[in-house]
C-alpha cells in the first residue's frame, strides 16, 4: 500500500502525509480519539475520499478503479472493528461462512467442514456457532469477528481499536497455532490502538508470526501522521 500526499477529510489544516506498508509487514497506529485513525483507515481503504493525494492499494490506484475492480481490492482485506461488524440476525455459523461463500472459496460442504474443524482444533464452543449473535456477549463477538477476518485469507488485516490478544487469551483460544495456520505470509497488519493501550497490547501476547514482522509505529493527531524514522513519510520495512 502506497499514500502520497494524503489529506484527511475532516482535517484540512494538517500537513499532507505519505505511508508506505510493504507486504508482509506491521503499521502500529496509535493516537488520541478523534485523531484520524478510523478517517485515516477509512480512506486508506477508499470508503472516505481525501482531500488531497491518492492511495495505491495492492499496486492499483483506487480512485481510478472502477467498481468490479473496487470489489476485488476490498474482497482482499479483512477488518476487525470495536463494533464487530456481525449481522445480528444470523448465529455465529453464518456469520463465520460469510467470506467463504461470499469470496466463492469453499463448496457449501467443505463450508461445514472447515468451521466444525475450526472449533474443534482453536477451542472455540460449538454454541458460538449455534446461537444468534445477539445472544453472544460482547467479548464472544470480538473473537468471532476474528475468527471471520481470518478466513478470509486476506492480503491486508487491519484491526481498528479493538483489544484482540486479551480477547482472545480470555476465551482460552489457541492464538498461536490460528495464526499459524491462517495467516499469509504475504499479508500486512495495520493495528490501530489508544495511545494508553499502545504498549500493554502490543508487547508479549503477539502470535509468534505476527512478533516476527518487519514492524513500524507511527502516529495520529488532528490527521497528521508522524512515525520513528519520518515526520511525514512514513514507510514499513520489507
Amino acid at each position: 500500500m502506497d499514500a502520497h500526499g494524503l489529506l484527511l477529510q475532516g482535517f484540512p489544516d494538517a500537513l499532507p502525509s505519505s505511508l508506505r506498508l510493504m507486504a508482509g509487514s506491521t503499521l502500529l497506529l496509535s493516537g488520541p480519539r478523534g485523531g484520524g485513525k478510523s478517517t485515516l483507515i477509512r480512506t486508506l481503504l477508499g470508503v472516505v475520499s481525501p482531500l488531497a493525494g491518492h492511495i495505491d492499494l495492492f499496486g492499483v490506484r483506487i480512485d481510478g478503479a472502477a467498481p468490479p475492480e473496487r470489489l476485488s481490492l476490498r474482497r482482499a482485506v479483512s477488518m476487525v472493528e470495536a463494533r464487530d461488524g456481525l449481522f445480528p440476525a444470523w448465529n455465529g455459523y453464518d456469520n463465520l461462512a460469510l467470506p467463504l461463500r461470499y469470496n466463492r472459496m469453499l463448496e457449501e460442504g467443505a463450508v461445514a467442514e472447515e468451521l466444525l474443524g475450526l472449533v474443534s482444533r482453536y477451542g472455540m464452543p460449538m454454541d458460538w456457532l449455534e446461537r444468534p449473535v445477539t445472544q453472544l456477549g460482547v467479548e464472544q463477538r470480538a473473537v468471532l469477528s476474528i475468527f471471520r477476518a481470518l478466513l478470509a485469507r486476506p492480503r491486508l488485516l487491519i484491526m481498528d481499536d479493538v483489544s484482540v490478544w486479551k480477547l482472545l487469551a480470555e476465551a482460552h483460544i489457541d492464538v498461536e497455532n490460528l495464526f499459524r495456520e491462517y495467516w499469509r505470509f504475504d499479508c500486512s497488519l495495520i493495528h490501530s490502538l489508544s495511545e494508553e493501550s499502545m504498549d500493554t497490547q502490543m508487547t508479549t501476547t503477539l502470535p509468534t508470526v505476527l512478533a516476527a514482522l518487519p514492524t513500524q509505529r507511527c502516529h495520529i493527531n488532528d490527521g497528521h501522521l508522524a512515525g520513528d524514522l519520518f515526520p511525514l513519510a512514513i514507510q514499513a520495512r520489507n
